[in-house]
């Protein structure tokens, strides 16, 4: 049989026919019928640091899913998403992750520069004005240990004063002069190569403004095209953060929902029966989602009925790995507006949603263009939900090592919608520091497989599978 010119090829609905009525099979043209549809964007935003472009990735995809024997299983591609050439799309089939993947990495670092010890200082002088009632109890021994080493070189500065000038033993004495040169080289080190960076993005100074915009748009950018249809035709997006990433991811989704959260183009009947069952579910709770898994299955189930009524939003998962946010009354808010007041204005989203003016996670009754032109009546008209309802539709899920003193539980803060996941750190002997980066590097498998399992790449797809029909 003569193989068919390319132009007698002709898509229909996701599916491909022949111009001369002959059908192709879905495993004809390399899909398996036995896979689930669609395709997976996992995005990637890393912590602080000098991070290097794709480091942080490649790291992530060998340790959540190694090669054996030498062999490909993630391949290099181009990517065409972000403006960063130094970066690429890693891409795995059915086989790897049980859906066509593509993992992408927001890079960031290049965008925090010309930090200085100044910011450092600024940011550090500022978390210590809280009252110790005020701190998390994790990070009172850090306050603590800040108001001593501030006390200290305030008494130490006077009695140099005092003396006139620094005393000639210490400026001869090699082993103290090389103690300060080596600490001071240490402690630049790790002000300016790391904590410059959480500085600058969670104060929101005006010197820091700037540094935040950029990065808040680079991320959203990244999203928005992973949303176009014309281009990317993704069935779903997973968002990971880790560390600080987390934050910026945290921010970049809100501000995103909020763009998106309205568009409503396709005439339906209002019947939000998922919504309705998301609505009861958070007035009956009090804020309480004693069911867990319930709530995620009504998230997925309201997620889909707003996609048939034209919503365009595909974040399904937002997955959370060692991340600061359990300290986010500390580091996101102060004693004027505390986090609770942000979150009651809607400016923090929270997982479940809070309810609107307390009745509803949603705009009651909203009309709405039709594509005719026209606007909805009162009968056709939906319930939109608002501008912070983010996690009505996308599941949260943090990761933490209980020995990481930078992660922790979120849910005590942002709603016990959130899917908390500790991870006992004793095999790495609670080490703290290198807790906090061994998330999908552990020798421990069964960490990479929380991951792995939060990400649920395999899951089945939200559209209707494709249909392959006869041409004419």
């Amino acid at each position: 049989m003569q193989k068919p010119a390319l132009h007698q090829f002709a898509v229909r609905g996701g599916g491909v026919a022949m111009s001369d009525g002959q059908r192709i099979t879905a495993r004809e043209v390399g899909q398996s019928p036995d896979q689930p549809q669609g395709r997976v964007a996992v995005v990637l935003i890393h912590g602080i640091g000098d991070q290097h472009p794709m480091n942080t990735l490649r790291d992530f995809i060998n340790g959540l899913y190694p090669s054996k024997r030498g062999e490909t299983r993630v391949f290099s591609k181009p990517d065409r998403i972000s403006d960063v050439l130094d970066l690429r799309r890693m891409a795995a089939g059915p086989a790897v992750t049980g859906n066509s993947t593509d993992f992408y990495e927001l890079y960031w670092a290049h965008l925090m520069q010309g930090s200085t010890l100044a910011h450092v200082g600024d940011w550090f002088f500022v978390l210590l004005l809280r009252w110790p009632w005020q701190v998390p109890h994790r990070l009172l021994k850090f306050w603590v240990a800040g108001w001593i080493l501030l006390l200290g070189s305030a008494i130490t500065a006077v009695f140099y004063a005092l003396q006139g000038n620094v005393p000639e033993a210490l400026l001869s004495s090699g082993v103290v002069g090389l103690i300060l040169y080596v600490t001071r080289g240490l402690s630049r080190k790790l002000a300016l190569g790391y904590l410059a960076d959480a500085a600058r993005y969670l104060r929101p100074a005006p010197e820091n403004i700037g540094v935040r915009q950029d990065i808040r748009n680079a991320g959203l950018e990244v999203l928005r095209k992973l949303h176009d249809e014309q281009r990317q035709r993704y069935d779903r997006i997973v968002v990971v953060g880790h560390s600080l990433g987390s934050v910026i991811a945290y921010d970049i989704l809100t501000h995103l929902w909020q763009e998106m959260h309205w568009i409503h183009s396709k005439p339906s009947e209002p019947n939000q029966a998922y919504f309705s069952k998301m609505r009861r579910h958070i007035a009956e709770s009090q804020w309480v989602v004693s069911k867990i898994d319930q709530f995620r299955v009504l998230q997925r189930e309201l997620l889909k009925e707003e996609q048939s009524f034209g919503l365009s939003w595909k974040v399904t998962d937002f997955i959370t790995i060692g991340s600061p946010l359990t300290y986010a009354d500390y580091l996101l808010a102060d004693r004027k507006y505390p986090i609770e007041k942000r979150e009651h204005d809607r400016e923090l989203p929270t997982c479940p949603p809070q309810l609107d003016d307390q009745r509803d996670i949603g705009y009651l009754d909203n009309r709405y263009r039709l594509p005719d032109g026209y606007w909805s009546t009162k009968e056709t008209s939906k319930k939109l939900l608002h501008h912070a309802a983010l996690f009505a539709c996308t599941r949260w899920t943090n990761i933490y090592f209980k020995s990481d003193i930078i992660g922790g539980k979120t849910n005590p803060l942002f709603g016990a919608g959130i899917q908390d996941i500790p991870l006992d750190g004793d095999t790495i002997g609670g080490r703290l520091v290198l807790a906090h980066t061994r998330y999908w590097n552990s020798d421990e498998p069964r960490y990479c497989a929380a991951i792995r399992e939060a990400m649920n790449l395999a899951e089945p797809s939200m559209k209707t599978p494709p249909v392959y029909r006869r041409s004419g």
